[in-house]
């Protein structure tokens, strides 16, 4: 009798915890999926930012492009003002182009590598989640 009576309590003591590792199992499962619900939120917001960006720096490639176009289209005209080129354009007037055309140059340069800092830190920031 008194066998079975310790028996039983032991029974009870190894039913009691395995239901306490059954919660614990349960708990951390939950912490788990909510873990994995942030990050996959996080991943779709990391996702749109690179999108939103690239576009943006593609966007502005473009506007660079015909800013380069337009620079071309301008100095042509000042060479077609010059009759069929044999004519000499004033050595005052090609300095004044050259400075506009290198701080346009400079504006795009420095766009352009602000553009792709941006973009390497969203990456970064991506790959580092």
């Amino acid at each position: 009798m008194q066998l079975r009576s310790v028996a039983e309590a032991a029974m009870h003591e190894l039913q009691g915890r395995v239901k306490d590792r059954e919660a614990q199992v349960a708990s951390l499962v939950a912490k788990l999926q909510e873990q994995q619900a942030a990050y996959l939120a996080q991943h779709a917001k990391d996702r749109a930012e690179i999108e939103a960006l690239n576009h943006k720096l593609f966007e502005s490639g473009a506007a660079s492009i015909a800013g380069l176009k337009a620079n071309l289209a301008r100095a042509s005209a000042v060479l077609a003002a010059t009759g069929d080129g044999r004519e000499e354009v004033p050595y005052e007037q090609l300095k004044l182009l050259l400075e506009e055309r290198s701080s346009e140059v400079e504006v795009l340069q420095n766009r352009l590598e602000q553009k792709e800092a941006s973009l390497q830190l969203v990456t970064r920031n991506h790959e580092a989640q």
